[in-house]
């Protein structure tokens, strides 16, 4: 019995720590998929760096600082817009949750960042 219920715990605790990932370089993306359109109707145009996310696709963090700089402020503008639809504040959460993980990582970056 409790064996089993620490191979749950085990297999819970692996599922949430790979489910995570980690920051990789950026992808370049130009235009979110025909369903992330579908939700955003009316939302105007959306930054580059937020489309792998509309799309589903796991965020990666900007491979330079200036780049991660820009993807924080587009995912930061995103959360903060009161006139940005759900699925676009979602995708700026994670895409900043993405970023902000860079950019723990590098602290070397933060001036360039910041």
């Amino acid at each position: 019995m409790v064996r089993g219920v620490v191979a749950g715990a085990v297999l819970a605790a692996f599922a949430v720590l790979t489910g995570c990932g980690g920051a990789n370089p950026a992808q370049p993306a130009t235009s979110p998929a025909p369903a992330a359109q579908d939700r955003l109707h009316g939302a105007g145009s959306v930054d580059p760096a937020l489309v792998p996310a509309l799309s589903g696709a796991q965020p990666r963090a900007a491979g330079e600082p200036h780049a991660l700089a820009r993807q924080i402020t587009a995912a930061e503008t995103a959360v903060r817009n009161p006139a940005s639809p759900p699925p676009l504040v979602t995708a700026g959460g994670w895409t900043a949750q993405v970023a902000y993980r860079a950019l723990i990582e590098r602290p070397d970056w933060d001036g360039p960042v910041l």
